[in-house]
């Protein structure tokens, strides 16, 4: 089974980070018939180049105003997961945070 794991970070900001982290330790390190380390791919922001984190509570309201579209819908991070999946071609995605 082919898996894809999807979560905002690829590090540890939270106790979210960090169960998505061990949710990809643990099922590369599965060794049931069928299944392999290789088979167990994530999908990040470090995936589309970006490695600022930017916390929303330092902003102002007039940048959270801003940033309020490109939240809801990222074309750049939607084209970025669509060559993902056509790439590794999932059989389950489980997206975290």
């Amino acid at each position: 089974m082919r898996v894809l794991l999807i979560n905002r970070n690829d590090f540890v900001d939270g106790g979210a980070d960090t169960v998505f982290l061990n949710t990809v330790d643990m099922l590369r390190s599965r060794t049931e018939p069928g299944m392999t380390g290789s088979d167990v791919e994530t999908f990040t922001r470090a995936d589309i180049g970006v490695n600022e984190d930017i916390n929303p509570r330092d902003l102002s309201l007039w940048h959270k105003i801003r940033l309020a579209r490109k939240y809801l819908y990222n074309r750049e991070v939607a084209k970025a997961l669509e060559l993902k999946v056509k790439d590794f071609k999932p059989d389950v995605a489980h997206i975290h945070l």
